[in-house]
């Protein structure tokens, strides 16, 4: 198995985690959680990146976005967004560093359009790790604070 595929599949073990979390988070959004639609190889996944419906009882629903890094790269704490983020349409971004055996040590979930428009304002510096990078990383600290839904460190 390359590493990809080994990311990945530590991705899908953190789903647990993340559920968990939504729960407390959202307990008192419409009435509660219900449940969780993955969204995994369908339309909304390929086309608009969003990967977890929460669906509530009043049957209301947030779609979110997420990414799951191994726990060693906590120390970065950056929020990591791809750079097909233009078709992306999530109401809420979520990152988290953690490990299947222990669960996170980092959770953000961030109001993506907020997030968006902080970016477009261009209060928000990204940077890619490489030249080949998909991708751009935000220090979490540089993010504004009115960005985030909610912030878990156990660091």
């Amino acid at each position: 198995m390359g590493i990809f595929e080994t990311d990945l599949e530590q991705s899908y073990q953190m789903e647990k985690y993340a559920e968990e979390l939504y729960k407390e988070i959202f307990k008192d959004v419409g009435g509660g959680v219900n449940g969780f639609e993955r969204t995994r190889g369908d339309l909304r996944d390929r086309e608009y990146k969003i990967d977890c419906n929460i669906l509530f009882n009043d049957g209301s629903q947030f779609t979110l976005q997420e990414k799951f890094q191994r726990k060693k790269f906590a120390s970065f704490n950056t929020i990591t967004i791809t750079n097909k983020h233009i078709k992306m349409s999530p109401q809420l971004y979520v990152m988290g560093y953690g490990d299947p055996d222990s669960g996170f040590v980092l959770f953000y979930v961030l109001n993506y359009v907020k997030f968006k428009m902080a970016n477009i304002k261009g209060y928000l510096q990204g940077q890619s790790e490489h030249s080949k990078a998909n991708f751009m990383c935000y220090k979490a600290q540089d993010i504004p604070h009115d960005c985030f839904v909610y912030k878990l460190d156990k660091r």
